[in-house]
C-alpha cells in the first residue's frame, strides 16, 4: 500500500556518519514515524545524504516540516519540507528503489559504509588579521565542554563505523582534524607535549 503523501516529508542534507538512533529521535520528536527511506544512487548504490519519512499521520508530517526544518544535527541544518511524489529522488528525478533499507531495519548500517560524503557546506570568511587555526579555537572556547564532548563523540563513532568515510572527510576538511585536536587540548585529555610530538613527527 503506497504511503499517503500528506505523511510523508523529504528530509535532507543528513549528516554523515548520524546514527540510525539519533535520527530517528530527532524526527520522532513532533510525531510516531512510522518508517524512513535513504535514497541510494541507483549506479553506486551509495547513500545521497537525504531521505523520505512517513509519519504516522499529516500532522505530525506538518509539525515536521515547520519545527524540523533547519533543525542542526550534527553541525548541519536538515532540510524537511514535503514530498513531492512520497519516495522520488526530487534531486535527479530518479525514482527512489523501492527496497531503500528502514532506518530502523537490520541493514540499516550500510548506511555508514560508503566512504562518499554529501557535499559540504562552504567555509565562512575570516576576519580581517585571523587565522583560521585562531578562528576555530575562538568558535571552540565558546562551546559548553559537554558540547565539545558529543561533537568528539560524534567523530569517534564516524571513524568507528566508517573510517574511510572518516579519512575522506579530513581530506576534504583538514581544519576539522585541528578543531578535533583543539577539543581534546580544551578538555585537558591531551597534553600539548603529544601534539608538539606530532608536529615534529610531520617535519
Amino acid at each position: 500500500m503506497a504511503p499517503d503523501k500528506n505523511r510523508v516529508v523529504f528530509v535532507g542534507n543528513i549528516p554523515y556518519g548520524v546514527s540510525e538512533d539519533i535520527l530517528m529521535e530527532t524526527l520522532g520528536r513532533v510525531g510516531h514515524v512510522v518508517n524512513f527511506r535513504l535514497v541510494h544512487d541507483k549506479d553506486t548504490g551509495k547513500p545521497k545524504g537525504f531521505g523520505f519519512a512517513e509519519y504516522a499521520d499529516p500532522d505530525s508530517a506538518a509539525s515536521a516540516v515547520r519545527n524540523l526544518n533547519e533543525h542542526e544535527l550534527m553541525g548541519r541544518k536538515l532540510r524537511v519540507d514535503w514530498s513531492n511524489d512520497g519516495g522520488s529522488n526530487e534531486s535527479s528525478g530518479q525514482n527512489a528503489p523501492s527496497n531503500h533499507p528502514a532506518v530502523n531495519g537490520q541493514d540499516a548500517p550500510q548506511v555508514q559504509q560508503s566512504s562518499a560524503l554529501p557535499p559540504l557546506p562552504p567555509g565562512a570568511d575570516l576576519p580581517p588579521n585571523i587565522s583560521c587555526p585562531d578562528a576555530i579555537s575562538r568558535t571552540l572556547r565558546a562551546l559548553p565542554p559537554p558540547q565539545l564532548l558529543d561533537i568528539l563523540s560524534q567523530m569517534k563513532g564516524l571513524v568507528m563505523s566508517n573510517p574511510a568515510q572518516a579519512i575522506e572527510l579530513f581530506r576534504q576538511a583538514p581544519q576539522i582534524s585541528y578543531a578535533m585536536f583543539q577539543s581534546l587540548l580544551l578538555l585537558g585529555l591531551v597534553e600539548t607535549s603529544v601534539l608538539h610530538s606530532i608536529l615534529q613527527q610531520e617535519a
